[in-house]
């Protein structure tokens, strides 16, 4: 095969923008990590499932029923179908995230089209991620905590070790596992209509909206959990059933299915330590990956706790394709402190 010498093949671009301080937190303590620290992220998504008053579990397509149901069974794929799921090693230590989205949270899975409805294809229902942390003596690192809240179930681990988990079953997880159901009131107000984002049912009913979001509080992590250099928290979050009340309720001056919520995401993470252990961007010239079909901005930084991998680029025969890296520094990039 003749190998064609392509200009421009690898494309460098220069960023230079403040470095993230870390954030106080309660009481004196310094979050370590938060929702809105860079994380890898996989999500799966899966057929809607639905949850019947008889207690049966079932794909929304199978929900059956009458007239009303029709529509339902039309805007789901008939079969019960996900999209890849993640290796099943991807929660230890020493997995290669390096193909995973690299973003900033708080994450939320929208199940709706900008018309709320649902659409044809499949809502999400199972999030990966990771994060990294620097610590450089776990023996001084006494007293850290993790705090949650999420929509779902979620699993928390480090470093490949399950911490805790909440509103999960026991035993064995499946990607396809769901989390525990919400209660009915969570999607339905006292006057049996649909819970709505708008027209006022935020203020009317706080209380309801807030059973949506689910917590893990001050979680101690271990000093022997952690070890010398980069650390990884894993998060594995799971959706929720819909149950039926919420797909066949009525709702005012706007379609019943423009209130149907997710029921997974990330709302925050908090975690937590009396010791400053944050590594953030260093005040001097750094170079990242990030993958081509990422849209660049000033804020972007790179993550001091993953290593500059290989560029990979994969294409076909005669085209034409390019791979991408950022530089980017705390101060003003002057002529020859670049590459």
């Amino acid at each position: 095969m003749r190998i064609r010498t392509l200009v421009g093949l690898l494309s460098v671009l220069v960023l230079t923008t403040a470095g993230a301080a870390a954030a106080p937190a309660a009481s004196g303590r310094t979050t370590v990590m938060g929702a809105d620290s860079l994380w890898r992220c996989f999500v799966v998504r899966g057929s809607e499932l639905a949850r019947k008053k008889s207690g049966e579990l079932c794909h929304l397509y199978e929900f059956g029923g009458g007239r009303s149901m029709k529509s339902l069974a039309q805007s789901e794929v008939p079969v019960a179908s996900y999209t890849a799921l993640p290796p099943t090693e991807w929660r230890s230590a020493d997995f290669d995230d390096g193909a995973w989205t690299r973003a900033r949270g708080p994450f939320y899975a929208f199940t709706r089209n900008k018309w709320g409805l649902v659409g044809s294809y499949l809502p999400i229902s199972l999030v990966c991620l990771r994060g990294r942390f620097q610590v450089d003596d776990p023996a001084r690192v006494k007293d850290l905590r993790l705090s949650l809240e999420f929509e779902g179930g979620a699993v928390v681990y480090l470093n490949g070790k399950e911490l805790t988990r909440s509103h999960m079953p026991k035993g064995e997880l499946k990607p396809e596992t769901p989390a525990e159901d919400y209660p009915d009131k969570a999607s339905v107000a006292p006057d049996g209509f649909l819970l709505r984002k708008r027209y006022g049912d935020l203020k009317k009913y706080p209380e309801l909206f807030k059973l949506r979001t689910r917590r893990i509080s001050e979680l101690n992590i271990p000093g022997s959990a952690l070890r010398k250099g980069v650390n990884i928290l894993a998060i594995e979050l799971h959706r929720a059933p819909g149950n039926e009340a919420m797909f066949t309720g009525k709702a005012k001056r706007v379609h019943p299915r423009s209130t149907w919520w997710s029921r997974i995401g990330l709302v925050n993470v908090a975690l937590t330590s009396p010791v400053a252990i944050k590594s953030t961007r260093p005040a001097k010239l750094t170079i990242w990956n990030q993958q081509v079909i990422e849209r660049v901005t000033t804020a972007d930084r790179g993550d001091p706790n993953e290593k500059l991998r290989p560029i990979v680029i994969k294409g076909v025969r005669n085209g034409a394709f390019s791979g991408k890296v950022l530089v980017g520094s705390n101060a003003a990039i002057k002529q020859g402190n670049c590459i």
